[in-house]
């Protein structure tokens, strides 16, 4: 199920529909709910993030908290990874967003692969898991965050901040620690009780010193484009703590 026409949306919706998905675009918010309704668990819903005449915003939150049309893999399609609305959308409840560049043929294959999962997937309260790929981890991540919204009293902006912490261990554990070797794996081990989660993540790497990592907010730092993951991470998180070697961190994030 889809909706949007913007390029690079067009172009995911056009190989979707070449590998054999069967795809259905509807023109607007209404339709696509209406029809999300006759048919109650549409594996993925895939939106365009760039369409101005339309609230997406209200309709993710709305979708997201209904009971019948609760269910899908929820994707929105940017044009650019900068795009101001990204945020906003993770907050309402999109599952995943999608930006150019990427690889479209092996993203949309592997985007139905995970719809497919989430359709069925739940989580225990306590638990472990081993994952080689980031789209695993992801998967990982975002039932997680449905889980918490229904068994806790986290609000939709502290799950979008523990979201985005996530994503950034859990990217910094894929791609620095297992430096994208998918012959190895990233352990999870979480727990989640009414006021809170903690999770925690270690690699197969050689590990690092987090404290030796520069400040992002000194003035000779302020423009360069990357280093403020661990730094952001540590305003969301309420304890950010580091084994001695430095390849397995734990995560705790309280709800107020």
């Amino acid at each position: 199920m889809a909706m949007g026409r913007h390029r690079f949306f067009r172009d995911v919706f056009a190989i979707l529909e070449k590998i054999g998905i069967e795809v259905k675009l509807f023109s607007s918010g209404a339709e696509l709910e209406a029809r999300g309704r006759r048919t109650p668990f549409p594996r993925l819903v895939l939106l365009d993030g760039e369409l101005a005449e339309f609230d997406l915003v209200q309709f993710i939150r709305r979708w997201k908290r209904d009971p019948v049309l609760y269910f899908p893999f929820m994707v929105v399609a940017f044009g650019d990874a900068e795009h101001p609305r990204i945020r906003e959308v993770l907050r309402a409840g999109a599952n995943l967003t999608i930006h150019p560049p990427m690889e479209l043929t092996g993203l949309v294959s592997e985007l139905d692969q995970e719809a497919r999962r989430f359709a069925g997937l739940r989580l225990p309260h306590e638990g472990s898991v081993c994952l080689r790929t980031s789209i695993e981890f992801f998967r990982m991540v975002n039932t997680l965050m449905d889980m918490l919204r229904h068994s806790t009293r986290a609000t939709d902006e502290e799950l979008v901040d523990l979201k985005l912490c996530l994503g950034e261990l859990g990217a910094n554990a894929l791609q620095h620690g297992n430096a994208g070797d998918t012959t190895k794996t990233v352990a999870v081990n979480y727990r989640v009780e009414a006021g809170g989660v903690s999770v925690s993540i270690e690699d197969e790497g050689p590990g690092f010193d987090p404290d030796a990592l520069p400040d992002p907010t000194s003035p000779g730092r302020l423009l360069v484009p990357s280093g403020r993951g661990i730094f952001l991470v540590r305003q969301f998180a309420d304890e950010l703590i580091y084994n001695p070697a430095g390849n397995r961190v734990r995560l705790v994030k309280r709800f107020r």
